[in-house]
């Protein structure tokens, strides 16, 4: 068998079933009056949307805190769930009552914290005040 030329090289005959649908497609009335008038402002818009989400994830995911954070989460992921939502109980419960929990976490046994922490950020995810 004789060598091919060039690697993408088609053997003879191959093209006319090609050109024959060519000239049938072509037949067809062709018609290309499309109003793009919309279309290309939604395109721009949605592009610069994208463009801003897009930039928003590079800029937070370079920042040395989500690095941080990440690293921690990846090293001890209850560890870092737990600091997560003393945090959040923090901000939210008083001095004497934070002191409370934070005792009351301390004297779980792992599983019961992973579900404490569960149950804290449903109950603030879903508003609730505590």
């Amino acid at each position: 068998m004789r060598k091919r030329l060039y690697a993408n090289a088609s053997p003879p005959g191959r093209d006319l079933a090609n050109k024959e649908h060519l000239k049938e497609h072509l037949k067809e009335p062709y018609n290309n009056s499309i109003d793009n008038s919309l279309r290309a402002t939604k395109s721009i818009a949605s592009k610069s949307i994208e463009q801003q989400q897009v930039l928003k994830t590079m800029l937070r995911r370079m920042d040395p805190a989500y690095k941080r954070g990440k690293a921690e989460s990846m090293a001890d992921p209850l560890a870092h769930r737990i600091k997560k939502v003393m945090g959040l109980l923090r901000q939210k419960l008083s001095t004497d009552n934070f002191i409370e929990a934070a005792k009351h976490l301390d004297s779980l046994s792992p599983l019961d914290q992973i579900q404490f922490c569960e149950n804290i950020e449903k109950l603030y995810r879903s508003g609730g005040e505590g």
